[in-house]
């Protein structure tokens, strides 16, 4: 996910009911995300938010904001 500031996020979704967002250029993760309280199957990039899917067909918008 491009950000404006010209950096890249990389976003992964997990059967631990989150989202978790890095930052490949120092290798880190920098936010866990708790989605819906079921495993994650799908993320999409979507602006600067994020569509989730969840394996009970639940759909989450998340902002990816970093404070």
């Amino acid at each position: 996910m491009p950000l404006p500031d010209g950096h890249t996020l990389l976003a992964t979704a997990s059967y631990d009911a989150t989202v978790r967002l890095w930052d490949p250029s120092i290798q880190a993760q920098l936010k866990a995300i708790d989605v819906v309280g079921t495993p994650v199957y799908a993320i999409d990039p979507w602006h600067q938010s994020m569509i989730a899917v969840a394996m009970d067909d639940g759909v989450a918008v998340l902002s990816v904001g970093l404070v």
